[in-house]
């Protein structure tokens, strides 16, 4: 079996939002849970909360939007206390060094994982 590529930005230790609402989306056929998705596609087998503020280990992909960037969705690995987002609030830092694998809701049903990254 080919080596799977890896797809990822690197991020900076920057604020982001946590998306609602996403848990009816499920990803690409390569991965059963969001997790298993970033695991696959970052390259990181064994993630640490991206939270600023944990170093909890890492068991669900989270989906959030990076603010300097605007509108991308992209998964990281947060611990169970930092998913699902605070209601009132669901911006939050993420760690210098963060791997961020794009995702496109809309379209990650439909056309699959590459064409939901590459329209």
């Amino acid at each position: 079996m080919a080596e799977q590529e890896l797809i990822y930005e690197t991020l900076g230790e920057e604020k982001v939002k946590h998306l609602g609402g996403t848990s009816d989306y499920i990803p690409n056929p390569q991965a059963k849970t969001w997790i298993e998705f970033y695991k696959i596609y970052s390259g990181d087998s064994n993630p640490i909360c991206c939270n600023i503020e944990c170093n909890q280990s890492a068991s669900i992909g989270a989906h959030i939007k990076v603010d300097r960037i605007g509108n991308k969705y992209y998964i990281v690995p947060v611990c169970s206390s930092h998913n699902p987002p605070r209601p009132n609030d669901p911006s939050w830092v993420v760690k210098k060094g963060t791997r961020a694998v794009p995702q496109n809701l809309k379209k990650s049903q439909e056309k699959g994982f590459w064409a939901s990254i590459f329209g």
